[in-house]
């Protein structure tokens, strides 16, 4: 009831029912902020990330929410171990004809995930234990079968940066529509930038590797040519699509 009434409160303009708990204003802030204003793969990001801020921070009450609750959540994301993470051990599409499914929209409906995750299954992502067992049990194969596992580590201060701009970005729009009259996230630090030696290919390195992509087939060819003359991430040439390119 009380997530009705915030929904009313923000499509009729008024903040008399702003008392809400944060993990009831996340769900409103992805429906009506982040899914219309933001592309589907930050969304589906931020979907990704809301688990463990709301096991934090999503059973206080939004404008009871300070600076020192975030700066606990902080220290706590830092110091917590990341969830197992799985990807997919070989083609997605040759096991997906061995098991029957054949097509990856077919997978999409057997499973219930949407299209962008079921595309970054197919391109070798790390994926949720939760979101690998609806992907196996569509296929009707064992999480072993289909998957490779990876421990969770400690994260690094880079993902929780992530996580901390994403808060910041959820308060921000409280403050910008008159839910709250402040930010409590712009009043707590960010965690330093992690420093990592950078390896790069020489002039040298990246010409012999154009050479030798001639031998490639035309898509493997296009995409590591992209990568190098680019810049990209590997993720954001595979999200690539007709209508990104300005001809």
């Amino acid at each position: 009831r009380q997530a009705i009434m915030f929904e009313d409160s923000i499509k009729f303009g008024t903040t008399d029912n702003t008392h809400i708990k944060f993990q009831q204003y996340a769900e409103i802030w992805l429906k009506d902020y982040a899914e219309v204003e933001l592309a589907p793969k930050t969304v589906c990001d931020y979907k990704h990330l809301m688990p463990a801020i709301n096991a934090e921070i999503g059973y206080l009450y939004l404008d009871k929410i300070t600076p020192t609750h975030l700066i606990r959540l902080r220290d706590k994301l830092s110091q917590t171990q990341k969830e197992t993470r799985y990807t997919v051990r070989e083609n997605l599409k040759q096991m997906l004809k061995a098991c029957g499914l054949r097509t990856y929209v077919a997978l999409q409906k057997a499973s219930g995930l949407c299209e962008e995750i079921i595309h970054r299954a197919a391109v070798g992502e790390q994926l949720t234990e939760a979101t690998a067992t609806k992907i196996a049990d569509a296929m009707q194969m064992s999480l072993e079968d289909v998957f490779d596992i990876h421990e969770g580590k400690t994260r690094m201060n880079t993902t929780v940066q992530h996580y901390m701009r994403l808060i910041s970005s959820m308060f921000t729009t409280a403050v910008q529509r008159k839910y709250l009259t402040d930010n409590p996230a712009s009043r707590v630090g960010l965690p330093k930038m992690d420093s990592a030696e950078q390896i790069v290919l020489t002039l040298e390195e990246a010409q012999t590797m154009l050479e030798l992509l001639e031998q490639e087939p035309i898509h493997h060819r296009t995409a590591i040519t992209v990568l190098l003359l680019t810049g990209m991430r590997r993720e954001e040439v595979m999200g690539l699509r007709w209508r990104h390119l300005d001809f």
